[in-house]
């Protein structure tokens, strides 16, 4: 699991929270949020700790799909 998508400080400054009352609830809810995202991509997309091998299935000789990002890169 990576980092959370958003810091607690960008989520206070978005919703204009000037309390720190309510931070822990803010920083659980946005882990939440960010392993929901991956669930629902089935993927993470914050970088790794350490290096991690992908491997990329030619379907011709002329080009292949490459999982780059939210979108396919051929």
């Amino acid at each position: 699991m990576g980092d959370p998508y958003a810091s607690l400080a960008e989520l206070n400054t978005y919703m204009a929270i000037e309390q720190d009352l309510y931070d822990d609830v803010l920083a659980q809810a946005l882990d939440a949020a960010s392993r929901e995202i991956e669930t629902h991509r089935n993927r993470q997309f914050s970088k790794d700790v350490t290096a991690t091998s992908r491997k990329f299935d030619a379907n011709d000789q002329s080009w292949t799909d490459v999982d780059a990002g939210p979108r396919c890169v051929r």
